[in-house]
C-alpha cells in the first residue's frame, strides 16, 4: 500500500499497568477486533498530525511510519485507518528509534531529540 509522505497521524496512548489509555484516561484495547464509537471519538480528539516542516522532513515521517504500530483494529475502523500509535510512558515521553518526543498538556507534541535518520 502506497502512503503519501505529506503527513502522518499519531494517536498518543499512555502505557499503564492496566493497559493503554488516552490522555484523559479512556482505556483502549489495541488487540480488539473492533473499537467502539465512544473510544474512536476519544482517539480522534487526541490525534496529532505531523507534517513536513523545518523540523520534520519526509525522511523523518517515513522512518516514523516504518517504526510505529498500526493496529489491525485501527485498520478495521474506517476513521482510524492509517493512524499510528505513539506509545507514551508515564514521564510523558515517547522514544521511537532515534527520536524522542514529549507530550505537554498545553504545548502538545515536541521533539526532544531527533538524531539523523
Amino acid at each position: 500500500m502506497d502512503e503519501e509522505l505529506d503527513g502522518l497521524t499519531l494517536i498518543p496512548l499512555w502505557e499503564t499497568e492496566g493497559g493503554h489509555r488516552t490522555h484523559f484516561g479512556r482505556r483502549v484495547n489495541l488487540s480488539a477486533v473492533r473499537i467502539d464509537s465512544d473510544t474512536v471519538s476519544a482517539l480522534r480528539d487526541s490525534s496529532i498530525l505531523l507534517e513536513v516542516d523545518e523540523e520534520i522532513t519526509e525522511e523523518i515521517l517515513e522512518a516514523l511510519r516504518d517504526q510505529l504500530d498500526l493496529p489491525e483494529s485501527f485498520e478495521a475502523t474506517g476513521w482510524l485507518s492509517g493512524h499510528r500509535v505513539l506509545h507514551v510512558g508515564p514521564d510523558d515521553r515517547a522514544t521511537v528509534g532515534p527520536f524522542t518526543f514529549t507530550l505537554h498538556p498545553v504545548f502538545g507534541l515536541g521533539i526532544v531529540n531527533s538524531d539523523s535518520v
